[in-house]
């Protein structure tokens, strides 16, 4: 199976010495056909935002050596066209739960025919919207619910997605909603761990203490995953939140006026990032 079964764009090649490019053709049927009604694999999902560190978070829990990932940066969506779609965070999105099972256990058996992984992580924030139903075709599977306090967050998003999604509106516009989907998918990941009992490991408390989410998905430390591993792990909120001035915090600070029971459950306090 090809990670990405893609044509290349003759238009590349013209835009290749301004060091730019279009984006390649994708020609996978929008659902995979191969089918599937369950996982039997231990699954670990990370339900979080995006630009939350979860990658790094990823990259630590990796360095036990009996941990895998569906794609390099444990986002599984990345196998299926129709999860990738830019309706993907509707929560009514229709989605064919066999064939997403389908491609991936067929990617477990690509990648782990020996049987090396005892448990497979998975991160896509979508997930988020449709948890409850997703797990349900996971007999074994763990979760742990992941958050970031909003100045960072909305400033790394901003930073990432300024020109790619938002290319043509204002700034000021985009960064006061981008503090709404903040406030809209912390709720709805409060009550995933409200309802569900969920542990909670923020990005915070990661980079403080980066053997918190193993113990969290309730698997022991190892040597490689200790004190040895976690040089490198810094916190970056506040060299993130800079990327805002301070009328733009404003910003975030105003449109998060109604938020203080979330903000409360995270451990988050606004005046801290103003």
């Amino acid at each position: 199976m090809r990670e990405t079964p893609q044509r290349k764009l003759w238009i590349n090649k013209l835009f290749k010495p301004l060091g730019a490019g279009a984006n390649a053709l994708d020609e996978r049927p929008y659902w995979p056909r191969g089918r599937a009604e369950r996982v039997d694999h231990m699954f670990l999902f990370l339900l979080t935002p995006p630009n939350s560190g979860s990658t790094e978070i990823a990259q630590h829990m990796v360095r036990r050596g009996d941990i895998g990932g569906l794609y390099h940066n444990f986002e599984g969506q990345r196998l299926i066209k129709g999860l990738m779609d830019t309706d993907r965070w509707w929560p009514e999105k229709f989605i064919d739960f066999e064939a997403v099972l389908g491609a991936w256990n067929g990617r477990i058996a690509e990648l782990d025919a020996e049987g090396r992984y005892s448990y497979w992580l998975e991160k896509s924030p979508p997930n988020l919207v449709r948890h409850k139903q997703l797990f349900g075709y996971f007999p074994q599977h763990r979760a742990v619910v992941n958050n970031r306090a909003p100045m960072a967050n909305v400033a790394s998003q901003l930073r990432r997605y300024l020109i790619k999604e938002y290319h043509g509106a204002r700034r000021a516009l985009v960064i006061r909603h981008l503090a709404r989907i903040w406030q809209w998918r912390s709720e709805r990941l409060m009550a995933a761990a409200r309802q569900s009992g969920y542990p909670c490991v923020t990005y915070e408390r990661f980079c403080a203490r980066p053997d918190a989410i193993l113990e969290a998905f309730g698997l022991e430390p190892t040597i490689h995953s200790g004190e040895a591993a976690l040089e490198g792990i810094v916190n970056l909120n506040a060299e993130h939140a800079q990327l805002l001035s301070e009328h733009e915090r404003g910003m975030v600070a105003e449109e998060l006026s109604g938020a203080g029971e979330v903000l409360e459950f995270f451990g988050y306090d606004l005046n801290d990032e103003l």
